[in-house]
């Protein structure tokens, strides 16, 4: 008995989604498993392009996260200070 966990495709849904892989065998259908491969290792380098751009763009809002909360303390500070000269005169 094979207790192992297995993992497939039902061809019926994936006819849905990509037509091209799914061939009729008579009465069942049939999944075409290199284009699957093949289509799922390009979803993957997109997904990878599409991440790795994200992370980069995340790292430039976080830089200028940081400089305009530098910026705003500086601002406070300067307010402060003109609030503290007004009051001499």
């Amino acid at each position: 008995m094979d207790n192992r966990h297995r993992v497939g495709l039902i061809a019926q849904e994936l006819a849905e989604v990509i037509p091209e892989a799914v061939r009729e065998n008579g009465e069942f259908l049939t999944i075409d498993d290199s284009r699957v491969f093949y289509d799922t290792v390009a979803a993957a380098q997109e997904l990878y392009r599409l991440t790795g751009n994200l992370e980069n763009k995340i790292d430039e809002v976080e830089q200028i996260s940081k400089k305009l909360a530098k910026f705003s303390k500086k601002k406070q500070q300067f307010g402060s200070t003109i609030s503290g000269l007004s009051g001499l005169t």
